[in-house]
């Protein structure tokens, strides 16, 4: 196969480019009044502007003589046939097959694979259904009102962009999030914004062995059960878009709810598919029908428009000329309507892993430009942004225009000079400024014609950037899949001319590979001299700075360390925990058989966000509340378990002392550790603890004979002192060891207690997250938050 360059329609383009680079855009205008009616078409409603394109009648000659001899034709025409144009991995690319309204089947090795698409779209319709009319439910008997989806590339980026773009379109009771990044802030972030007992979990991935979204969806899990306390909440509130059942059900989750896509439909184009599940809950299941129908007025467009006609086939064809002949290295999408901003996400994924390749069919590497960078943001927020490069910089970077005639918004104001500013920078960015212009407008307003002329230069750019206007009617459904179908299109136009294959991604395997053996080499600090000196000396670094102190005590500053107890230097926080669980969990289940409501287990959660830290009574009060529970306060003198507060808080005295008695209580050894290096420096410690047991635990486990100072729930008492987050303990603390307060060190392990410490002046507070509740610790006022005393450390003379 001989190489594309040394093809005559290359050739022609080259010679054509050559001559074209000095012609100017404002010259073909004047010359052609015509012209913008001429390279204008209108697509069901969807129109398109080239006219602002470095092209003549011979540019366009050589470009479809390109098309012609490229057999694109020929190549569309075996896509819609089923036929394996993916020719690395033997599949073919029907994601057309997904949105047919025709029924005019598409047949895959004689297969018609239509009868299984309208299957499965059934299928996704009467589970919209159930979920919408709230026949679904979560294990408590709540409805569903938070859509999670967990996925990654294309089982993010599209679903994500229909979504946004089509937020005015939104079913009213039903929100819908995104988790896609391996980066834990991702998932943090939407988690803290939903109710477990109201949210379901869409887990999107063909293999279900995608590390970023198995990673996500088993965090999500462990989170959800942290907070139902039930294994089977996981199969009422997880569903799958999957081809491995077995690792499905593995999960935790019914087989019968994992919806199913194929090996024919690539990643990127699989909005069309189940995929597309949380589109058609976002926005219900009528108006996901129209996003199909956009889809396919544009692949019936595509198949049957002349080529002189057809919007993929003008717009690809571009890009191949820009790219391959004028130098543009990257372009531009610039969409003029807020919601089309996360389209661009998706678009840079279509584009770039379908194009970004450097082998052609024959397995040579190409000697010319295949797909450019692909970038963009929307409206005016770019022009304040990267403008300045588009207009005055050295790189020719071809544009898009989007808009949208029809806002959905009612302020009436914003939208005309939103249109405005699209098509005078489309305007300038063809048109330019010469110098004289710039020079004769600042002398007429006024500026020395010395200083006029000095800066003209500056206010002078060259124009005859080229750019594209795509307007939409508005942004509904039906038109939003028109233009992604016509992105995804084009980008079938470029590679086929260009012989590279658009279907396969083998690029983004190897990082991959290579990420599978770094992971061992980070958390077990495993030696692998196959990996280059750098990543060996970069992994080295990470694990040191890991293992660094966190914080070095500065004793010339700081006199004492006060310690909270629970959870920090015993493991007596389990024990709490266990025993508010046992009260917790027998009181609800007695309150569910009397009211006919729900039972819902206590949780972790419920105890690191009501319970620890705070005296008994408060965190009952606090629990309660939080589960929509009053009760009398009651007296002191209450029988233990009698449903008052202190009826409660007496049962659960004597439920910690039984979960004492028979597990024990522990230091925890890098707590001992941390202790004997602060006692060696001369620094004072002080324990704090709600508790009236803390006593007893310290004499149990030998912790008494490293603390100078203890602080307890029975001292409280004695001075009626108010418990956390009342910074009165820790004052009496400060007032006990005769210190002012920016001479301690602060080290708590629950929010109530950083958030006492950060109103009393104290010089450092430090988080303790052992099992977790990092967030609530530094949105307590934690300065840093540790997961072991380890971290901590004493400044010496030497310590830099």
């Amino acid at each position: 196969m001989p190489s594309l360059s040394d093809s005559p329609a290359w050739r022609a383009l080259r010679q054509q480019a050559a001559a074209m680079r000095h012609v100017h855009m404002r010259d073909l205008f004047a010359a052609d009044p015509g012209r913008a009616a001429r390279y204008s078409l209108d697509a069901d409603g969807l129109f398109l502007d080239y006219s602002k394109n470095r092209t003549d009648a011979e540019t366009w000659r050589c470009l479809f003589a390109l098309a012609r001899e490229g057999d694109l034709e020929g190549w569309r025409a075996r896509m819609f046939a089923g036929e394996k144009v993916n020719f690395t991995e033997g599949r073919a690319a029907l994601h057309i097959a997904l949105r047919d309204r025709s029924g005019r089947g598409f047949l895959l090795d004689g297969i018609d694979v239509g009868q299984d698409v309208r299957a499965e779209l059934a299928r996704m319709r009467s589970f919209v259904a159930r979920v919408h009319d709230g026949a679904w439910r979560g294990t408590t008997g709540a409805p569903i009102r938070h859509v999670v989806n967990i996925g990654i590339g294309g089982s993010h980026l599209g679903p994500e962009a229909a979504v946004t773009a089509l937020e005015a379109y939104r079913h009213p009771d039903l929100a819908v999030h995104f988790v896609a990044n391996l980066d834990g802030n991702d998932l943090a972030a939407v988690l803290e914004s939903v109710p477990a007992e109201e949210t379901l979990f869409i887990v999107a991935s063909k293999t279900f062995t995608t590390l970023e979204t198995m990673q996500n969806a088993r965090s999500a899990r462990d989170w959800l059960l942290a907070r139902l306390g039930d294994r089977a909440a996981v199969a009422r509130h997880f569903i799958a878009v999957s081809t491995n059942e077995t690792a499905v059900r593995d999960f935790g989750i019914d087989a019968a709810n994992m919806f199913r896509f194929w090996d024919w439909v690539g990643g990127r184009y699989s909005l069309w598919s189940a995929i597309g599940l949380v589109v058609a809950l976002g926005i219900g299941w009528r108006n996901f029908e129209h996003l199909l129908d956009g889809a396919h007025a544009m692949d019936r467009h595509f198949e049957t428009a002349p080529l002189q006609q057809n919007m993929p086939v003008l717009l690809g064809l571009l890009d191949i000329w820009y790219a391959g002949h004028l130098g543009a290295a990257s372009r531009a999408v610039l969409p003029y309507d807020q919601r089309l901003d996360r389209l661009v996400d998706h678009l840079q994924q279509l584009e770039m892993e379908s194009n970004g390749k450097r082998i052609d069919r024959a397995g040579h590497s190409v000697d010319y430009a295949t797909g450019p960078v692909l970038w963009g943001r929307a409206g005016t927020n770019g022009q304040h942004a990267f403008y300045q490069l588009l207009h005055q910089g050295t790189q020719l970077v071809p544009a898009d225009f989007v808009l949208v005639a029809e806002p959905a918004h009612d302020f009436d104001t914003h939208h005309p000079p939103l249109l405005a500013n699209a098509l005078a920078q489309a305007e300038a960015l063809m048109a330019g400024r010469d110098r004289e212009h710039a020079e004769r407008e600042m002398i007429a307003d006024g500026l020395d014609p010395a200083r006029a002329a000095a800066l003209a230069p500056h206010r002078s750019f060259p124009g005859n950037r080229p750019s594209n206007l795509l307007i939409l009617p508005r942004l509904d459904p039906f038109h939003v899949g028109q233009l992604v179908a016509l992105y995804e299109h084009r980008v079938f136009v470029e590679g086929t001319l260009l012989a590279i294959n658009s279907f396969d991604q083998w690029g983004v395997e190897l990082g991959k590979k290579l990420a599978g053996a770094v992971l061992p080499m980070l958390e077990e600090g495993r030696e692998d001299v196959a990996h280059d000196p750098s990543t060996r000396a970069l992994v080295a670094r990470l694990r040191g700075m890991a293992a660094a102190p966190a914080l070095r005590i500065d004793p010339a500053r700081t006199s004492a360390v006060l310690f909270d107890m629970d959870g920090v230097l015993t493991d007596t926080a389990e024990l709490h925990e266990a025993a508010w669980k046992r009260l917790f969990d027998s009181f609800l289940k007695r309150r569910a058989g009397k009211t006919a409501g729900a039972f819902r287990s206590f949780t972790s959660e419920d105890y690191l966000r009501h319970l620890s830290g705070k005296s008994r009574l408060d965190g009952i009060r606090d629990f309660l509340t939080a589960r929509g529970i009053r009760i009398a306060e009651g007296e002191p003198g209450d029988a233990p378990g009698a449903e008052t507060l202190h009826g409660l808080g007496q049962r659960k005295q004597l439920l910690f002392q039984e979960e004492l008695r028979r597990r024990g209580a522990t230091v925890y050894p890098d707590a001992r550790a941390c202790l004997e290096r602060l006692r060696q420096h001369g620094l004072r410690i002080a324990v704090l603890s709600a508790s009236r047991h803390a006593r007893a635990v310290m004499t149990a486990t030998g912790l008494d004979a490293l603390v100078d100072l203890l602080v307890d729930g029975e001292h409280a008492a004695s001075r009626d002192l108010p418990g956390k987050p009342a910074p009165d303990l820790l004052i009496e603390a400060a007032r006990l060891l005769s210190l002012e307060p920016e001479r301690i060190v602060i080290v708590d392990g629950s929010a109530v207690g950083v958030a006492a410490a950060s109103r009393a002046g104290f010089q450092r507070i430090v988080g303790v997250a052992r099992h977790g509740g990092r967030k609530y610790l530094t949105r307590a006022g934690a300065d840093l938050v540790i997961r072991s005393l380890d971290r901590l450390d004493v400044r010496t003379g030497d310590a830099c």
